[in-house]
């Protein structure tokens, strides 16, 4: 069975190409009204496929930054979205455990 859906994918992906080739041949005699409609189709099979090719050669298919606190505090300073002060007077309180 995991043969046949396999054999019935590589088809879906060759007809998909065919669709494709067929959409730039024909893009001049599309109803303008359909043009946005059809690029984000596209650009939806474009993403997929990217996607399944970076998870089928074991990559990553999204890209995370890691930063620490004080990084993150620079750059929202440099955004303008915050301002550093200086701490003049601060008490740790150490939570209580609530179990």
């Amino acid at each position: 069975m995991a043969g046949r859906a396999l054999e019935r994918a590589l088809q879906a992906d060759d007809a998909q190409k065919l669709y494709i080739e067929k959409a730039v041949e024909n893009v001049g005699e599309v109803n303008p009204d359909h043009l946005a409609k059809n690029a984000l189709a596209l650009a939806n099979v474009m993403s997929q496929n990217v996607e399944k090719a970076q998870l089928l050669r074991d990559r990553p298919t999204e890209i995370r930054e890691l930063k620490a606190a004080d990084e993150l505090v620079e750059e929202l300073v440099r955004l303008g979205v915050a301002e550093k002060t200086d701490v003049v007077d601060a008490v740790v309180v150490e939570e209580e455990d609530v179990d």
